[in-house]
């Protein structure tokens, strides 16, 4: 019996990603058109709304460490999915752009902190975490794959309101079902003094490699330029390229349909070429592409561009991911995921003040900019660790000897 128990912790873990992934995909590509489109915001308010989103990723994974460790991890999820839940459904009631901005605070808080969550309970897989999170990531392929798809079909024949009543109640299923079932089980609490230790032993013993510094720098340098173009996607291609709300859709989910059988290889690709030098690699490729994607002669193009930007990006995913579960000790590793996730996300409360300079000056130029320092970000890991020495080896220094 004991050997299955690894195999259900699996299983369970996927189908968790999956599902909560699934619903956050069905909503958060269309946030920017639904703003634009039906509550008539002007791309000065699309540029405060999605500040506020990026503070929300900043912010989002400390506060759910923190709550993860004061309540556990049964309880915190279901309060996060809660909050979620409130933040979806309230665009419904209101135009306010100050309420605007507050939903879309409170959304990225708790989206950003499940996410965080999650990615912990991945490092646990397993001692191979190329694979591991290669299936990980399989799982919210797979999501990102259906959630986009189901979104812009239900937004394109029933309206904003019906998408985010749909999503808010099954996110709000979601929590009490996970209360119910206790499917994370009766984790111990861990007081806060405790996790703070282990937050600082953990970052202590990271961030004295140059490997992992330069890939922090190296990730907000990326997360910012992401942050910059990603708000305005959906609008430029639903203005410029002529995109339906529905070939939105298949953009946002066709990437993700070929990645659910790509990540798994790629897990092992990471495993076996290395963290950096594949870390290294997406960032360059997906950074290119991103650079054609706004000159796209048509939607059919841009879907494909869009496509391969997002393969390569999983290159850069899986190995930054696998890093840290190599390279700190596990009972730190929630906090760690934590800090690092919002140390890549501070500058992105800008991001979206860039770009709305970048869109007035032309829009293309915000999707220029965002491939431009994605190659600069390369650049700087390039120059940082491949001229001098791979601190960050294939394994896993804290894995149980076999």
């Amino acid at each position: 019996m004991s050997a299955e128990r690894p195999m259900f912790t699996l299983y369970v873990a996927l189908l968790l990603t999956f599902v909560l992934t699934f619903l956050y995909s069905s909503w958060s590509p269309y946030i920017s058109l639904v703003v634009v489109k039906f509550k008539g915001v002007d791309v000065g308010g699309l540029a405060a709304i999605l500040t506020a989103m990026n503070l929300g990723l900043t912010v989002g994974p400390v506060f759910s460490a923190i709550l993860s460790r004061r309540a556990g991890l049964r309880i915190a999820l279901p309060i996060l999915l809660v909050l979620k839940s409130f933040s979806i459904l309230g665009w419904i009631a209101t135009k306010r752009l100050e309420i605007l901005i507050a939903l879309g605070l409170l959304f990225t808080v708790s989206a950003s902190g499940i996410v965080t969550i999650l990615t912990y309970v991945a490092s646990r897989l397993g001692s191979r975490h190329g694979k591991a999170f290669g299936l990980f990531y399989s799982a919210r392929s797979a999501a990102f794959a259906l959630g986009p798809l189901f979104g812009g079909v239900v937004l394109y024949y029933h309206g904003y309101k019906t998408l985010a009543m749909v999503v808010g109640v099954l996110v709000t299923c979601c929590a009490f079902a996970m209360a119910a079932l206790r499917i994370l089980g009766e984790d111990s609490k861990i007081p806060v003094r405790s996790s703070a230790q282990s937050l600082f032993r953990g970052l202590r013993g990271l961030l004295h490699l140059r490997a992992a510094r330069a890939l922090v720098v190296t990730s907000t340098l990326i997360n910012f330029s992401s942050a910059v173009a990603q708000g305005y996607r959906s609008v430029y291609a639903y203005e410029y390229l002529k995109m339906s709300e529905v070939l939105l859709g298949v953009m946002y989910s066709f990437d993700d349909f070929l990645k659910i059988f790509l990540n798994p290889f790629i897990g092992v690709f990471v495993d076996r070429f290395g963290y950096v030098r594949s870390y290294l690699a997406g960032v360059v490729f997906s950074s290119m592409v991103a650079i054609l994607w706004p000159f796209s002669p048509s939607p059919l193009i841009a879907v494909v561009l869009y496509t391969m930007i997002s393969i390569f990006a999983s290159l850069y995913i899986v190995a930054e991911s696998s890093v840290v579960a190599a390279l700190v000790p596990e009972e730190s590793r929630l906090e760690v995921y934590a800090v690092i996730s919002s140390l890549s996300e501070v500058f992105s409360v800008v991001a979206p003040t860039v770009g709305v300079a970048l869109w007035e000056l032309s829009p293309r130029t915000v999707f220029v900019f965002e491939g431009l320092l994605g190659i600069c970000a390369s650049i700087i890991l390039y120059t940082s660790i491949m001229l001098r020495t791979n601190q960050i080896e294939n394994q896993n220094r804290y894995a149980e000897p076999k």
